[in-house]
């Protein structure tokens, strides 16, 4: 066994044994699941601080352990050799385009004793496990059975190893942060290192996915400094209360994008989707120099009925050839992906609900073989030459304020309700 499964076979054990982020248990049997709902049985955790410091210090006194943890046994990994240099880069962007990030790394920094620049370390290792293949779509209005609202993700990261096992266990709990008089936020994930945005006070929400890059070296990729945007979400997610202001915000924020794939630049060339409590679905193709707003309106673009929006990952909308994103010829897994969900969305089109997007979410009607599970489906299986698997899969519901997901394959598993209409509006 190698050193890398060790590590993970040992990190996983102990933060379940030590209930990191804490955990729930499930009931339910492979006859039935598919017509459960359960609700949220635990509260959730929030954190609140008048500063960034504060927040970083915060979370570091209540994880300590956990943290001292993830520090110990990721020192193991063969992709824990990052070069110092590249480290002392990317803080300094951070310093320039985000010093509030850098302000909550010093807090956690100090109330765990460890250095600054590690903890950077342990993120971009993190980033690597919880991947960012993902298959997501929006709904809105007419397309809804009730004049609802929703978004659907299912996120797609790796299945080697045990890494399916960790993400799960770091995402059964959700957190709320608020810091001063920011927006608070409800996310999945590991606080601070690797959050999973998900909805905001004011009902917005997040879905994404990352942007496959071309190869073709004689293409042309749209890179540049600025913030990134792993951050300018979490900043929208913060100062956002509908789709208007989150267009506005990134148009007008100089926006990093670098192919280099380290955290945070990683996600630099993804795109994001939103939706607000006021029926407004809005998806964001981007790079550095380029950006495309699409609506659910935005039928000339779309090609289709009014009030839905999908996505994959590749450039579907915008030119890849301004963004450097792969085009639909270099990338038939994330084509077929796209055309599903499509396909899918305009099938129960004016009758979508919570449980048609399960549906949707556990589909296996498309890829490669319609008749079998595999890797080009919107519920992802894996084979040797892609993998990758659905490890998260979310349905949100901005005016009820509501979200529904599970950690598992959906089409193995249920989803979990987790109503925050009681906490976000007191």
């Amino acid at each position: 066994m190698t050193n890398k499964k060790i590590f993970i076979i040992i990190i996983v054990f102990l933060l379940l044994s030590l209930n990191l982020f804490s955990s729930i248990q499930s009931k339910s049997s492979s006859k039935s699941y598919l017509n459960l709902e359960f609700k949220l049985k635990e509260k959730s955790i929030m954190i609140t601080a008048s500063s960034s410091y504060e927040y970083g210090l915060k979370i570091g006194e209540k994880y300590r352990i956990k943290y001292k943890l993830l520090d110990f046994f990721t020192s193991f990994s063969r992709n824990n050799n990052i070069d110092k240099n590249f480290i002392k880069a990317q803080l300094n962007s951070l310093e320039n385009y985000c010093p509030e990030y850098i302000e909550e790394l010093e807090g956690l920094s100090a109330s765990t004793n460890i250095r600054l620049e590690r903890l950077f370390e342990i993120q971009i290792l993190l980033s690597k496990i919880f991947g960012g293949h993902c298959t997501v779509t929006l709904s809105t209005g007419p397309a809804t059975k009730n004049n609802q609202t929703f978004v659907s993700q299912n996120w797609d990261a790796s299945a080697r190893g045990l890494y399916k096992y960790l993400i799960r266990l770091c995402t059964f709990t959700p957190h709320i942060r608020r810091i001063g008089t920011n927006y608070r936020y409800v996310y999945i994930g590991i606080p601070i290192l690797e959050e999973i945005f998900l909805m905001n006070e004011k009902g917005l929400c997040w879905c994404g996915t990352e942007t496959s890059l071309t190869k073709n070296e004689s293409r042309y990729i749209d890179e540049g400094e600025g913030i990134p945007i792993y951050f300018l979400e979490r900043k929208t997610m913060e100062t956002c209360k509908n789709i208007s202001e989150v267009a506005e915000l990134w148009k007008t924020s100089n926006r990093s994008a670098d192919k280099n794939k380290e955290f945070p630049n990683k996600y630099d060339f993804g795109t994001a989707g939103w939706a607000d409590r006021e029926g407004g679905i809005l998806y964001i193709e981007q790079s550095h120099n380029h950006i495309l707003c699409v609506y659910g309106n935005s039928t000339d673009i779309t090609n289709t009925s009014e009030g839905i929006l999908w996505h994959s990952l590749h450039h579907i909308w915008i030119d890849p050839n301004l963004t450097g994103s792969k085009t639909p010829e270099e990338h038939p897994l994330s084509v077929l992906k796209t055309d599903r969900a499509k396909e899918l969305l305009e099938e129960y089109y004016g009758n979508i609900t919570v449980d048609v997007l399960k549906s949707i979410c556990r589909d296996h009607g498309g890829g490669f073989d319609p008749n079998k599970p595999d890797p080009a489906d919107i519920c992802w299986h894996p084979t040797k030459d892609h993998p990758y698997v659905t490890t998260i899969s979310w349905i949100a519901q901005p005016k009820e304020l509501t979200l529904y997901w599970t950690h598992r394959q959906p089409c193995k598993s249920f989803y979990w309700k987790h109503d925050f209409s009681r906490i976000f509006r007191n």
